[in-house]
């Protein structure tokens, strides 16, 4: 689920439903066949003129189930005052996606799971919305087919999906089928494929589509079925497949992949079944990774079953804490780890140089500079890398780079676009530090230029946040107390400390700021920002412009 917002404001947006049958690896990026179907709603109609918004909604319904099972620590608000970027921007994806949940029609959908049933149960009822004509021809393919030592016999998986398509009046009893594989690992229907051809059925191979360059991919991990009406008489393929849908998504058509409900016995999978308008026959090899007009039949000495599916080891096991939160405590850099969330199980942290680090009141006193992850020793040997958010929420982020008045201008300019660059050297801060080493103005440097920067600054920080919406305002105080802390080093900012004057007071100030801005949340979230910002800039418990009209 991919949400997306206009880099003019938040009343423009789009989400992006991708049902895919690949994995989060490798394999599924480089040397496996994989499918994909994307279904779209946005900002530019109503979400009941929208074809994708039930499927939208659908999914998400079923995301929101599955959410509490994982550590969201990353996305939470860990405790600050000011919110972190990404839970900002996670809630504002969450209130956008029950928005469309809330307002969706409920119109057949697409999107379906196996959460209360199984995808065979469904597949009759759905292929039956797409008109009530038996198809001629079928085909079906899969990564991983179910194992199988029965050589006389079809698969019972596969015999069962075309049994009850059959039975629901969406094939003819003599229909075209064909089994699309790996050959040289396809499990059961190699161990059948006697039987299957004796059944009148055919096993094809897998083929790459063309458009995926001149290295072809053979190596099938896409699970999908097919099924249209097929005209004899086109060799060339230049008919329309007529009445056409298809299945695509994460089950494989194994008895935990298609035949059962999630639980004991069953895998979870999602997936969504289309319909398929204004495609011809010859070009179904450019969308699915089979051929129906090559003629390639594969014959029993041609199919091999391949390894088992292995039980494997769990290849990742989670640390007891999934990020730290950081304080800073010392000019050098020194900062405690504070892990968030619960956690009973005994684990310590492993310094940079290989020294156990002990917590101390639920925290970890780090020396050196704040790290981006630190390494934690739990269950003996088992070790992890944890991200460190650092005072700004940002997660396992470089030291942030200096900032001209000019560059906080233009991204004020920008927002909710780009913002913050981030600066790969140690320390951006040496030798511009407000604390005390900061550059000095030069005497010859005009001392109402400064003021008048700052002048134009808060202007413009005024003009901008004014217009802002409600849902706008907490990524923007958080985007904006960032730059401001960016440009700490500035000659604005050490002109204004030596001047004696809170020059960022009349931010505080309604005429400066939209009026729901001051809603408590709100209002908390801004405070904490601006106090933040007045001491980096040494601004804090100088008189405001407000008390001191006369000071300029």
């Amino acid at each position: 689920m991919l949400v997306f917002r206009s880099t003019t404001g938040l009343a423009s947006w789009e989400v992006r439903l991708v049902v895919s049958t690949g994995n989060w690896t490798l394999q599924t990026l480089t040397s496996s066949l994989d499918l994909a179907w994307i279904g779209t709603v946005d900002s530019s109609a109503s979400l009941r003129s929208q074809g994708d918004a039930a499927d939208v909604a659908a999914a998400w319904r079923f995301i929101e189930q599955l959410l509490p099972l994982f550590d969201q620590g990353a996305l939470g608000d860990l405790g600050k005052d000011t919110p972190t970027l990404s839970h900002v921007e996670s809630m504002y994806a969450k209130e956008l996606l029950a928005s469309v949940r809330d307002g969706a029609p409920a119109r057949p959908r697409k999107f379906i799971d196996n959460q209360s049933k199984a995808l065979v149960s469904q597949l009759a009822a759905r292929v039956g919305r797409f008109g009530g004509k038996r198809r001629n021809y079928i085909a079906l393919g899969s990564g991983f087919f179910e194992s199988g030592t029965v050589s006389d016999r079809v698969p019972g998986v596969l015999e069962k999906i075309v049994a009850n398509l059959s039975n629901a009046g969406h094939l003819t009893p003599r229909a075209n089928v064909a089994i699309v594989v790996s050959p040289e690992a396809c499990q059961s229907v190699a161990t059948s494929a006697a039987a299957i051809q004796a059944k009148g059925w055919k096993i094809v191979p897998a083929v790459s589509p063309a458009h995926l360059g001149e290295n072809p991919i053979a190596s099938l991990h896409g699970k999908f079925i097919f099924s249209a009406m097929w005209n004899d008489k086109d060799k060339r393929g230049n008919s329309s497949c007529k009445h056409a849908w298809l299945y695509l998504g994460s089950g494989n058509l194994t008895k935990p992949g298609f035949l059962s409900p999630a639980g004991a016995s069953g895998n979870l999978e999602a997936g969504v079944i289309v319909g398929i308008e204004g495609m011809i026959w010859r070009d179904i090899k450019e969308a699915l990774p089979f051929d129906p007009l090559s003629g390639h039949e594969l014959s029993p000495e041609d199919v091999a079953g391949g390894d088992p599916m292995e039980e494997k080891p769990d290849a990742f096991i989670a640390a007891p804490v999934s990020i730290f939160t950081s304080e800073q405590i010392s000019p050098s850099g020194d900062c405690w780890l504070t892990p968030q969330g619960t956690c009973d199980q005994y684990f310590h942290v492993r310094s940079d140089a290989g020294l156990i680090i002990e917590a101390s009141h639920g925290r970890f006193l780090w020396h050196g500079s704040l790290p981006r992850e630190v390494c934690v020793v739990w269950a003996g040997s088992r070790t992890a890398l944890i991200p460190v958010v650092d005072e700004k929420g940002r997660i396992a982020a470089v030291p942030l780079g200096r900032m001209e008045i000019e560059d906080v201008l233009s991204q004020i300019e920008l927002f909710p676009a780009g913002w913050i660059v981030d600066d790969p050297s140690p320390d951006p801060w040496v030798g511009n530090d407000v604390g005390g080493n900061a550059t000095t103005p030069s005497p010859a440097t005009s001392a109402s230029y400064p003021i008048r920067q700052a002048m134009v600054l808060v202007e413009s920080i005024a003009e901008r946040q004014c217009a802002l919406s409600s849902a706008e305002w907490p990524g923007w105080c958080v985007r904006l107390g960032t730059a401001l802390l960016q440009a700490r080093g500035t000659n604005v900012a050490v002109y204004c400390k030596m001047l004696g004057i809170n020059v960022l007071s009349p931010l505080r100030q309604s005429p400066f700021r939209p009026e729901h801005s001051w809603e408590p949340g709100s209002n908390k979230i801004y405070e904490a920002m601006l106090s933040e910002v007045e001491q980096a800039w040494g601004l804090s418990g100088l008189p405001s412009i407000e008390a001191d009209t006369n000071a300029l």
